[in-house]
């Protein structure tokens, strides 16, 4: 008998990805000459990571295809009853999207100037009982014949805190894929100081300039100004540090609110801070010359 190749994967996140990542999952299984040695994954990854090393651990390859293939079916069946649909006009035009749905265009841009706090303060989560069905995590713990390790961003800190199997949690999984515009950050049981952990905690801005890259979108004072889109991300980070104010809808007052929360450097005037870092005459004078951004904060106070 050939001796079996042993390998070890990293699965990503990014929604559907996990899905698909769940066809190659199941190939891999199903051939008997591979087998998993360790595996470790982010977000959708991690879930998938969960569920595959608990699948392993009580029935081997054939116990973790039945795991995985019971995961991504239950999540069809939620996503199924979920008030986020397509429209007619997306099954028409252009499926998979959800452009021109009433339901998620109301959502979008909800989640654009409310966190997650005060969007789902009872703190839903959809996939939390999903997960729970599938996996015994107490056994997972005591049983993995696997390596496993999920990944999250401390929320206060923004490093990486990688979770082993016999700290494996559904709060570790749900960490890894908590998205910081819909979940509030989670908090891992035995952390020092109870820290939280929330998956993409160090990259929102990042997230949003490759969503912009993908769609544009059109300004707008309620729901995407240049304020509005700064107190997402600190909201994202640091819940509750910008209580709602109409101040951040309104972005000429947002200097004002910004010096009033401490955001910015109270040892100065407020009055003496608006002179001091007055751009738009050096705005004007640049026009549309090269190195715009660089050439009007020249000269400013550090």
């Amino acid at each position: 008998m050939a001796t079996k190749k042993t390998i070890n994967l990293a699965l990503q996140g990014g929604g559907s990805h996990g899905a698909f990542a769940w066809g190659v999952l199941d190939r891999l299984l199903e051939d008997e000459r591979i087998g998993i040695e360790g595996v470790v994954g982010t977000s959708a990854g991690a879930m998938n990571a969960a569920v595959l090393a608990y699948g392993l651990s009580i029935g081997g390859n054939a116990g973790a295809r039945e795991r995985l293939r019971e995961f991504w079916t239950r999540v069809g069946q939620v996503a199924a009853t979920s008030p986020l649909q397509p429209s007619w006009l997306d099954r028409a035009t252009s499926p998979g999207s959800m452009d021109q749905s009433p339901m998620w265009l109301w959502f979008d841009a909800m989640t654009r100037f409310l966190s997650p706090y005060q969007f789902n303060p009872l703190n839903n989560h959809p996939l939390r009982d999903v997960l729970l069905e599938v996996v015994d995590f107490e056994r997972l713990r005591r049983e993995s014949t696997v390596k496993l390790f999920t990944c999250a961003a401390n929320v206060l800190t923004g490093r990486i805190r990688v979770f082993e199997c016999r700290e494996m949690c559904i709060e570790a999984v749900l960490a890894s894929a908590c998205l910081p515009f819909m979940f509030q950050a989670v908090e891992v049981a035995g952390e020092r100081n109870g820290v939280k952990v929330e998956g993409f905690a160090a990259l929102p801005t990042l997230t949003r300039a490759n969503a912009l890259r993908q769609r544009a979108e059109f300004y707008n004072s309620l729901t995407a100004n240049c304020t509005s889109t700064i107190v997402r991300h600190v909201s994202s980070l640091v819940p509750g540090r910008v209580p709602f104010s109409y101040r951040w809808l309104l972005p000429g007052y947002a200097d004002r609110l910004a010096y009033d929360l401490g955001l910015i450097d109270t040892d100065v005037a407020y009055d003496s801070l608006r002179v001091r870092f007055r751009i738009t005459d050096a705005a004007r004078a640049v026009g549309d010359g090269a190195g715009f951004s660089a050439r009007i904060r020249a000269g400013l106070m550090r």
